[in-house]
């Protein structure tokens, strides 16, 4: 996906003596209506940080006037030492926030990219077939299947065959139909990085090609939507296969987030709440950071071993070094966890019960 690549970059990226501008916002339906947002916005920041420069200010107002061809959610990065910016379209609305540090701030988009992950559209009947992958916001056709013979009418110019040899002829076709659109599906989700598949067809169909498709192309089946090739709305189709995809992922993280708090409760290779993933990120053992979206939380990190903890000691618990505050220790260890090459999971904050952060470790907590 572009997104993942994007962010890919701007873990990369950190600043010394400068800022980086971490706008997230919805472009206006109505162009007119960008100046003020551009104001706004521009306002937002030079409260967040008051060392902000006149520059910095005129390069956010620029930049977002400048978003008057996009449409939806966007991202702005604007450097205040250079005053250049960087932009990314992205697949649904943000909440709006203003954020400002040495480096990209990441937790929000790290969240879109978890409810917009590619997926796998295959539409079909009896004869025909539509296959497509949503990614980055983009519904696009991948491969069609006409069969043409089995449209025929009860076969009506096999005169020499026999009734049942009719009949058992087309249940051949179809057999064979549909495992020419299980083969489709699943290259399809190899050759686009879909983690997930829709099937949309007629109900009394469904099972015929869930038997088909392999093991782990079923197990990733999120579910099933009402659709006829033939006579397709491709935004219809789609507006239906995004609910399925986001019950499919309400339901998927909620269960996970269960598994982790039982797992670190018991003490079975996990931890919970800020302090103890914040010093299992700090030691490269996080395997899957389970993290709240929403707000941040402050904190502070050591100038001298860049351990980061939770807002409260004036010098570092681990080597007493001096410290200097950070806005959010929630987006350090988000940060930290892709950085060393671990999974981050955003979700909503009641399904972490109060603890703000889990984790799942790469080895047993110490």
């Amino acid at each position: 996906m572009i997104h993942d690549r994007y962010l890919s970059e701007l873990l990369k990226e950190e600043t010394t003596g400068s800022s980086v501008v971490s706008l997230y916002f919805t472009v206006p339906d109505h162009p007119a209506a960008l100046p003020a947002l551009a104001t706004h916005l521009a306002s937002l920041a030079q409260l967040t940080d008051p060392t902000l420069g006149q520059s910095t200010e005129e390069a956010i107002r620029r930049a977002v006037e400048d978003s008057k061809g996009d449409h939806g959610g966007v991202v702005l990065f604007v450097t205040d030492s250079a005053g250049h910016s960087k932009r990314l379209a992205l697949a649904s609305h943000p909440p709006e926030s203003v954020h400002v540090g040495v480096r990209p701030y990441l937790r929000p988009l790290v969240a879109i990219l978890h409810r917009s992950m590619p997926y796998c559209l295959a539409v079909f009947d009896d004869a025909r077939a539509w296959i497509g992958v949503n990614a980055d916001g983009r519904l696009v056709e991948v491969a069609t299947v006409r069969d043409e013979v089995m449209r025929a009418s009860n076969f009506g110019d096999w005169h020499g065959l026999a009734e049942h040899r009719v009949h058992g002829h087309a249940r051949m076709l179809r057999h064979r139909h549909l495992r020419h659109v299980a083969q489709l599906i699943e290259e399809t989700m190899h050759d686009h990085d879909a983690t997930v598949v829709v099937l949309g067809g007629h109900a009394h169909d469904l099972p015929l090609l869930m038997a088909l498709l392999p093991a782990t192309v079923q197990q990733a089946v999120a579910g099933h939507i009402v659709a006829d090739p033939a006579t397709m709305n491709a935004s219809k189709v789609r507006s239906d296969a995004d609910e399925v995809i986001a019950h499919w992922r309400a339901a998927t993280d909620a269960r996970l987030a269960v598994q982790v708090l039982d797992q670190a409760a018991a003490g079975a290779h996990a931890v919970m709440g800020v302090a103890a993933c914040l010093a299992a990120a700090g030691e490269g053992a996080i395997r899957q950071l389970l993290v709240e979206e929403g707000p941040g939380l402050p904190g502070a990190v050591c100038h001298n071993c860049a351990t980061v903890f939770p807002e409260g000691p004036t010098c570092c618990p681990v080597c007493l070094g001096a410290v200097h505050p950070v806005p959010d220790v929630l987006e350090e260890a988000v940060v930290t966890v892709l950085r060393r090459g671990g999974e981050v999971i955003p979700l909503p904050p009641y399904l972490l019960e109060g603890a703000h952060m889990a984790a799942r470790l790469r080895r047993p907590a110490k």
